[in-house]
């Protein structure tokens, strides 16, 4: 029991992550997003028959961002299926434009340890990559979808008159720019994004968590913490033993650090955990773990 919460709260922690960093990004273009929203409504408006103002915009954008970091929660909390079956989607549908963008975005680090596209850790790497994106990709367009629908519910409970289709294209205008600055981040830089979302999950979220959970009665397994030689406990800390069996076995990511420094797995020893998950009849691990 005590496991599954620790799951539970690092993975909400990392949700919390990725949430507000595109809630904060819809927020930053809301001192614009408004009035180009009012622009499109206004172009299609017919005269004493449509009405709706700024206000309408300005609140519409307010109360949609903000929804759709609680929806986001939600739909990840109670509905992992059909996230992961809708992530899978993305994966096969992108997977071409994936495959491209993949290749050229790791060209530099084959290249520096010297793989090519046909060996076993260029493609684990591969694969990982393409994994994150869709992942991304998914996640992005609950927040988005939800934030459109907000905004639409909000504008309409205010007594803008404009027909649905024209409040609903406004909105898709200021949300496709957001949603699209977002992944071009993830693209452009994926390692240091992936490492934003964990490092604000272990460093804030996921410890407040725990924390509320301790308070509503919930058993909670604290991460596990090593002692070194000065005798003070160090959670998260590795050697470079436990460090390579962490990133081979748990992330099943194809490199591991080595005083700071990327290395990549042998493909042999790749091969060879393949074959002992095979015959544990463990779940592949770039099938992704929702």
């Amino acid at each position: 029991m005590g496991k599954h919460v620790k799951q539970d709260a690092e993975k909400l922690g990392e949700d919390i992550s990725f949430g507000l960093q595109q809630t904060l990004a819809c927020w930053a273009t809301d001192f614009i997003d408004p009035y180009v929203s009012n622009w499109f409504q206004a172009k299609y408006k017919v005269e004493g028959k449509h009405e709706g103002n700024l206000k309408h915009t300005w609140a519409g954008e307010i109360v949609g961002d903000s929804a759709a970091f609680f929806v986001f929660l939600g739909v990840q909390r109670y509905l992992p299926e059909p996230m992961h079956w809708f992530t899978r989607s993305v994966k096969k549908c992108l997977n071409p434009f994936y495959e491209w963008t993949g290749k050229k975005s790791l060209k530099s680090w084959a290249d520096h340890h010297g793989l090519s596209e046909d060996s076993e850790t260029y493609k684990h790497k591969l694969e990982e990559w393409k994994e994150f994106q869709a992942d991304n990709f998914a996640r992005s367009s609950v927040i988005s979808v939800s934030s459109v629908a907000a905004n639409v519910a909000t504008q309409k409970a205010m007594g803008n008159t404009h027909k649905l289709s024209v409040i609903t294209g406004s909105k898709l205008i200021g949300a496709a720019i957001t949603m699209a600055t977002m992944l071009g981040l993830r693209m452009a830089i994926p390692k240091t994004t992936k490492e934003l979302d964990e490092e604000l999950s272990a460093r804030y979220f996921t410890p407040l968590i725990r924390k509320t959970q301790k308070m509503m009665g919930a058993k909670v397994e604290e991460p596990a913490r090593h002692t070194h030689k000065d005798g003070e406990h160090h959670p998260h800390h590795h050697d470079e033993k436990s460090e390579y069996t962490h990133s081979l076995h748990v992330n099943d990511y194809p490199a591991v650090m080595v005083n700071s420094e990327e290395l990549p797995v042998p493909d042999e020893i790749l091969k060879y955990s393949q074959k002992i998950r095979e015959e544990k009849k463990s779940p592949d691990p770039m099938m992704g773990k929702k």
